[in-house]
């Protein structure tokens, strides 16, 4: 399989141990790909305050508006434990309006970043089993590079096949 080069000059240290490219049929496809739309009257406007979109600038692990179902392929096909990728929640709820993607052990999680209007933070998942507070983004990023992230199966409604991994690999486009 061939991987696209990055480019001549490497991501700074801080920005984490490693990156990982998506194969270049997939990125070739990634943006093009026809999204599904829903009727007019049910999409709601997706409203994101300015200190947000600017403080997912230049991430290289941002990936904004993308075709979720070629991301997880891109994950899979990579097949690293701990690789990750934010992007812009389908649905556009302002409440909602990204979802942090990862890779661990054969499985793709996909985890809701929830906007908190009233406090302007965030936090990760549905909010049933208690939640953290962040100041921004790359603040859960950062955070999570080394602490565990709890990973729940969608599927496992009792929250007992539970895994935890840290966030190690950001999947980038070139």
């Amino acid at each position: 399989m061939l991987f696209r080069p990055i480019s001549k000059s490497q991501p700074p240290e801080s920005s984490l141990h490693q990156t990982s490219q998506i194969p270049e049929m997939i990125f070739q496809d990634l943006f093009t790909r026809p999204k599904p739309q829903a009727s007019p009257d049910l999409q709601k406007p997706k409203l994101l305050s300015s200190p947000a979109a600017k403080d997912l600038e230049g991430q290289i692990w941002y990936f904004g508006a993308c075709d979720r179902y070629k991301i997880e392929e891109a994950l899979r096909l990579h097949n690293k434990n701990g690789t990750f990728l934010v992007r812009d929640s389908s649905k556009g709820y302002p409440d909602k309006p990204y979802v942090l993607v990862v890779y661990y052990r054969f499985k793709v999680y996909s985890i809701q970043i929830r906007y908190l209007e009233d406090t302007n933070q965030y936090a990760l998942g549905s909010g049933l089993r208690g939640h953290d507070i962040f100041d921004s983004v790359p603040e859960i990023i950062n955070i999570h590079k080394n602490i565990p992230l709890r990973l729940i199966d969608r599927r496992d409604q009792s929250g007992s096949q539970m895994e935890q991994c840290t966030l190690t690999f950001p999947l980038i486009l070139h």
